[in-house]
C-alpha cells in the first residue's frame, strides 16, 4: 500500500489547517480551492507531488473561499483572528507533507 500526504501547518490559535481541493470540472464549475480543519475532507496526494518546503502564493489565497466559505464563518469567527491575520500566517507559515495511512480522526497520521 502506497502512502499518501495532505498538506498542512500548525496554526498556534486554530491547530492543523489543511489544503481542500475539490474538482468540479465535471459538472461545468470553477475547481474549489480552500482551507479545512477536517483532515478527512483535506485533498489526499501522492508523496512525491513537490518537494519541501512550500509556501502558499497569492494566486492560491486569491482562489481560497474566504468570504463565504465555512472556514471563515466557523474557523475564523470562532477563533476571533480576522481574515488579515490568517492571510499574513497563510504566507509566512511553512506548509508540510503530513503522512496518512487512514484519513480518520487522527489514527495512521505520522509526520514526514
Amino acid at each position: 500500500m502506497s502512502k499518501k500526504v495532505v498538506v498542512c501547518s500548525m496554526h498556534p490559535v486554530i491547530g492543523r489547517v489543511f489544503w481542500k481541493y475539490t474538482y468540479e470540472g465535471d459538472v461545468n464549475m470553477p475547481d474549489y480551492f480552500g482551507l479545512t480543519t477536517d483532515i478527512s475532507s483535506a485533498v489526499v496526494l501522492e508523496p512525491d507531488w513537490r518537494q519541501p518546503p512550500l509556501r502558499v502564493t497569492e494566486d492560491f489565497i486569491y482562489h481560497i473561499d474566504f468570504d463565504n466559505g465555512s472556514f471563515k464563518r466557523g474557523v475564523l469567527g470562532n477563533s476571533g483572528i480576522s481574515t488579515e491575520e490568517f492571510i499574513s500566517w497563510a504566507y509566512s507559515t511553512k506548509w508540510e507533507n503530513l503522512c496518512v495511512d487512514a484519513i480518520a480522526g487522527d489514527a495512521g497520521i505520522v509526520y514526514d
